[in-house]
């Protein structure tokens, strides 16, 4: 932990050995202990407590400019992203992961709400317990309930359609013997490989998750040589008790999009729509119990406001709207 010492000169040396012998271009850090104390007097560099942490912070944040500097992507425990970092935590609390995962699953949503005010949906990993981590074996972990128990996934699709990336602790994604948990895992990575651009694109916070109903977000991308698509709606119902069907009032003024939209749920047919003058449409949202979806906006063939709109790609992330959901939402 202590990095001022003179016996960590020997193991940064070796780590950097390392990376120019084998061109490695990401690394993941955990436990550097930036601000961590140190009272001895004797260590090669610094000379007390008073400049102890000062001294740990720097000397971590030149490893990581080190990395930069080689063109490394940097996965990190904390946010020092003007010091060489890539990506860190989004947010959340170690011991959620003793929760039942149904309650994890709720969280994890509320800390990419919470997480995506102030980063993009890529600079953020999170988490999941395919085995135990913390505690509250076996209701806490995807292993033993199954890959096809429902909590996978839903795992795999809030992450996958949020953009975000998240740490997976196991020791497999799928099992051999049931080929449709491989076929689960393959739907949604090239799920990921089709959206990938607007999946990583600004997010606009539509409603957080709370347990009660659906919740919301929207990704969107006004530079259209970036993508086809120009906004996705990704719409979550985690209530495995009833059925949902309600509208949902989708702002899409930083899509760039002003006129008109084509829009297809999960990839079935497009249909034209036209935007309001605040440039929101209105969307019909039939879910069963505990399930995801997904809409797509696109500019429409041969529209005449196909031009870029990159004036909008600096955005101010939309709250929960008054009127978001209309007044006769049925459960």
């Amino acid at each position: 932990r202590v990095s001022q010492a003179a016996g960590p000169d020997g193991y940064f040396r070796r780590v950097k050995d390392f990376i120019e012998a084998t061109g490695l271009d990401a690394i993941e850090t955990d436990g550097p202990y930036e601000g961590q104390s140190c009272a001895s007097k004797e260590h090669a560099h610094h000379r007390g407590e008073e400049d102890s942490a000062w001294t740990q912070y720097e000397r971590n944040m030149e490893f990581y400019a080190w990395c930069k500097e080689r063109g490394m992507y940097v996965h990190a425990p904390d946010p020092y992203y003007f010091r060489g970092i890539n990506k860190d935590g989004m947010g959340y609390v170690e011991t959620n992961w003793n929760l039942p995962l149904w309650e994890q699953i709720t969280l994890a949503r509320q800390n990419i709400y919470d997480g995506t005010w102030v980063k993009a949906p890529s600079q953020g990993w999170m988490f999941v317990p395919l085995v135990k981590y913390h505690g509250g074996w076996p209701q806490c972990c995807v292993e033993p309930a199954g890959f096809l128990h429902g909590e996978w996934e839903f795992y795999l699709s809030m992450y996958f359609a949020t953009g975000v990336s998240p740490c997976y602790r196991g020791t497999r994604l799928y099992d051999d013997e049931e080929p449709a948990s491989e076929a689960l895992v393959q739907r949604y990575v090239a799920f990921n490989n089709k959206y990938r651009t607007i999946l990583h694109a600004d997010m606009v916070h539509l409603k957080r998750a709370d347990g009660n109903g659906i919740d919301a977000l929207l990704h969107v991308e006004p530079v259209a040589a970036k993508c086809r698509e120009r906004a996705m709606l990704v719409v979550f119902h985690q209530s495995r008790a009833a059925a949902i069907n309600t509208t949902l009032r989708v702002p899409l003024y930083y899509s760039g999009l002003d006129d008109v939209a084509s829009v297809s749920r999960m990839g079935g047919e497009a249909t034209t729509v036209r935007l309001r003058r605040d440039f929101s449409v209105t969307v019909r949202v039939e879910m069963a119990p505990a399930s995801v979806a997904w809409w797509v906006f696109e500019s429409p063939p041969g529209s005449a406001k196909r031009a870029d709109a990159s004036q909008r790609s600096v955005i101010t992330h939309t709250p929960g709207l008054p009127g978001l959901f209309d007044a006769t939402t049925k459960t």
